[in-house]
């Protein structure tokens, strides 16, 4: 059985994590890094994000520990860093966008629950 100091270091790695995670563009960012590293303008696209934004939203990551950046002659080129980011890109894409092999959406409402 954990401690309760281990349970609450845990929870906290994971809350600053979800801080990390906590915007769309990020999300994106994460996602289109799961299985490669890329230049900026290309993630830039991918992500729907201009450049600046980008470079912004990256910070934010990387400041966590989730992606690491490089300079190649005068491009940018982003990855991400440790097993952690790549396990949570994964779920996030086997639940909301596994075309089907995902987890089913949670209900919404009462309703949909029935």
């Amino acid at each position: 059985m954990a401690s309760k100091k281990t349970l609450e270091e845990a929870a906290d790695r994971a809350a600053a994590l979800l801080r990390a995670l906590a915007h769309p563009g990020r999300l994106r960012i994460v996602c289109a890094l799961r299985d490669a590293e890329l230049p900026a303008g290309q993630l830039a696209r991918l992500a729907g994000l201009t450049p600046p934004a980008l470079s912004q939203q990256a910070a934010i990551l990387a400041a966590e520990g989730l992606l690491a950046r490089r300079r190649e002659a005068r491009s940018v080129h982003y990855r991400l860093v440790g097993e952690e980011s790549r396990a949570v890109a994964g779920l996030l894409e086997e639940i909301y966008c596994g075309g089907g092999r995902g987890l089913r959406r949670s209900p919404t409402t009462k309703r949909e629950a029935r």
